[in-house]
C-alpha cells in the first residue's frame, strides 16, 4: 500500500510567514544616544576681576570684527523657497569652511533663527561646527556666533633632532601564526555581533518570538520525540 505524502504544513507556515511578520512588525534599529555640551550666555553684568560666560563677553569679543549674517528663518512651502532654503544651508557649510580653512578670525559667522526653525536645524550648525573644529562659539538668543580659531604653528625646541639625524625605526613584518590570530580574532568577533543582533531582535519583538517558538520550534520538537519514539517501538519488536 502507498502511503500518501504528508506536508509539513507549520513549516511552510513558518517559512512564509515570519518573512512577512519580521518586514511587517521588524524591531526597530536601535538609537544610539549622545549629548552635546553647549554653554549658554548669562544676562548677568561683567564684574571686574571675576571671569564669566556672558552675553557682555561675546559681543566684546566679535567687537571690530566682520560679521557675516546668514537668516535661516526661511518659510519653505514651495518648490522655489525649498531650493533656496537648501541653498542657504549649503553656503553655510561653505562659509564654515572657509572661515576654517584660512583661519580669518577678522570675521564672525552669524546664523540667525526664527520660528520656522526646528531643532533638526539647530543640531545640524552645531554638528557642522563640532566637524569643522570651531573651538569658539557661542548662542546669544536667536543668533548663533562662530568664532573661526587661528592656525596652530608648531614650535620646535632647540633639542629637536634635526632631519638628517632621524632614522626610521625598521618595520617588523608579522608572521603568518600572528596574521592567522588577528584574523581569527575579527571573525569571532564578527559572530559574536550577528549571535548579539539577532537576540536583540528576539527580545524587541514579542510576536516574532512567539511566532518562531510556535512554528519553528514546537514542531521540531514534536517531530523529533515521535521520530525517537517510533525507533524505540521499532527496536522492541525486533
Amino acid at each position: 500500500m502507498k502511503r500518501k505524502k504528508l506536508y509539513y504544513i507549520p513549516g511552510i507556515i513558518s517559512i512564509i510567514g515570519l518573512p512577512v511578520l519580521l518586514f511587517f512588525w521588524g524591531p526597530p534599529d536601535p538609537v544610539y544616544q549622545k549629548c552635546i555640551k553647549l554653554n549658554i550666555p548669562s544676562n548677568a553684568k561683567d564684574s571686574p576681576g571675576i571671569e564669566r560666560f556672558t552675553k557682555g563677553v561675546v559681543y566684546k569679543a566679535i567687537k571690530n570684527k566682520k560679521i557675516i549674517t546668514i537668516d535661516l528663518n526661511d518659510d519653505a512651502w514651495d518648490e522655489r523657497s525649498v531650493y533656496l532654503a537648501n541653498k542657504k544651508y549649503g553656503f553655510v557649510e561653505s562659509e564654515m569652511e572657509r572661515l576654517q580653512f584660512t583661519a580669518d578670525t577678522n570675521s564672525v559667522l552669524k546664523i540667525h533663527f526664527g520660528v520656522e526653525n526646528t531643532y533638526s536645524d539647530f543640531i545640524w550648525v552645531l554638528n557642522r561646527a563640532i566637524i569643522y573644529e570651531f573651538r569658539r562659539y557661542a548662542l546669544v538668543d536667536d543668533d548663533f556666533y562662530f568664532l573661526p580659531s587661528p592656525h596652530y604653528v608648531v614650535s620646535y625646541g632647540a633639542t629637536a633632532l634635526p632631519i638628517e639625524s632621524y632614522q626610521v625605526p625598521e618595520r617588523k613584518e608579522p608572521t603568518r601564526w600572528e596574521n592567522f590570530k588577528l584574523e581569527l580574532k575579527y571573525e569571532w568577533r564578527g559572530i559574536q555581533r550577528q549571535f548579539e543582533y539577532l537576540f536583540y531582535q528576539q527580545q524587541q519583538n514579542i510576536l516574532l518570538a512567539g511566532g518562531l517558538l510556535l512554528l519553528v520550534v514546537l514542531p521540531c520538537i514534536i517531530k523529533i520525540r515521535k521520530y525517537f519514539r517510533s525507533q524505540n517501538v521499532y527496536y522492541s519488536r525486533t
